[in-house]
């Protein structure tokens, strides 16, 4: 099991990368939103990498898990503090990821492609790792079976 005082430390490391990376990210975007998308890779990238570094240093493989070692540690204040830090961070992340999305909808000239509950058209352009443009209709493996499930990384692409 690991000391609450580790889980703080590497919580607090990882906390300050992702407050000093979306720093970079947001003066980034204000300065050029377009070159911004098209590497966004290269400017949000690294969180993901450090994100499974904290997730190996706690000895934990997933969210759940993570949480209970939260749990199992919540009656030091320190820890309710780390934690309070995280899920903040957390949301400092997902409030910067809204904004880019936001702003590729009103001021790209683009329309959004899929929308939650919608049936996603096959001619929808889907981009991969190495940066090739592949036609939804492309993947589905054929009539048989018409589904197909997708993971989508949003903006580490």
């Amino acid at each position: 099991m690991v000391s609450s005082d580790v889980l703080c430390s590497q919580t607090e490391q990882l906390c300050r990368f992702i407050s000093e990376t979306l720093t970079r990210a947001r003066s980034r975007f204000d300065e050029d939103p377009d070159e911004f998308v098209n590497r966004i890779g290269a400017h949000l990238g690294a969180c993901m990498q450090q994100y499974a570094q904290y997730l190996k240093s706690l000895n934990v493989t997933s969210r759940e898990e993570l949480e209970a070692l939260f749990k199992a540690n919540f009656q030091d204040k320190k820890v309710q503090a780390c934690f309070d830090e995280l899920e903040e961070a957390e949301e400092d992340w997902n409030e910067f990821v809204r904004l880019v999305d936001s702003s590729l909808y009103k001021t790209g000239g683009q329309t959004k492609p899929v929308e939650e509950g919608k049936h996603v058209p096959d001619t929808t352009a889907l981009v991969n790792f190495k940066e090739e443009a592949v036609l939804l209709k492309d993947l589905v493996p054929g009539e048989e079976h018409p589904y197909l499930h997708l993971v989508l990384l949003r903006h580490f692409a």
